[in-house]
């Protein structure tokens, strides 16, 4: 008997990325990361620490989740600031004053609805979020 090894319930063979340029654009700069406490945007939080940046911006609608990944960053990296920003990307101005005093290198935009059924009964916030709130952020 052996370990099982991710590979071998993976299926394919690993992806090793190439960590110089992914280095070189996070690296002691500030990074905003939008819904940077849903899954995706969390996930992302966890893996651009590492890279050290200057700081993360985490701009989250959601206050207890933001709370929590605030909480998770600065005890796993505490080398890495976690300035955590409550605010909705539908929101046009407060971005833009985020933007203004936190002067972010790279924004990651993680968030948006992403549950396509539950979505399809409510469009009109669907399209509101992840339309004119991408817009926004773009």
């Amino acid at each position: 008997m052996r370990e099982v090894a991710v590979e071998d319930i993976l299926g394919r063979t690993p992806i090793h990325l190439d960590e110089e340029p992914i280095r070189r654009t996070i690296e002691g700069k500030v990074v905003l990361m939008t819904g940077a406490a849903d899954s995706i945007g969390s996930e992302l939080c966890r893996q651009i620490a590492p890279f050290q940046p200057a700081a993360i911006v985490g701009y989250e609608i959601a206050e207890s989740p933001l709370f929590a990944i605030d909480r998770e960053i600065r005890q796993k990296f505490p080398n890495v600031p976690f300035l955590a920003e409550i605010g909705n990307i539908q929101d046009r101005r407060r971005f833009e004053d985020v933007l203004r005093r936190r002067h972010p290198s790279a924004v990651y935009h993680a968030a948006a609805y992403k549950h396509v059924p539950l979505m399809e009964t409510h469009v009109f916030e669907a399209i509101e979020n992840n339309v004119f709130g991408t817009y926004n952020v773009l």
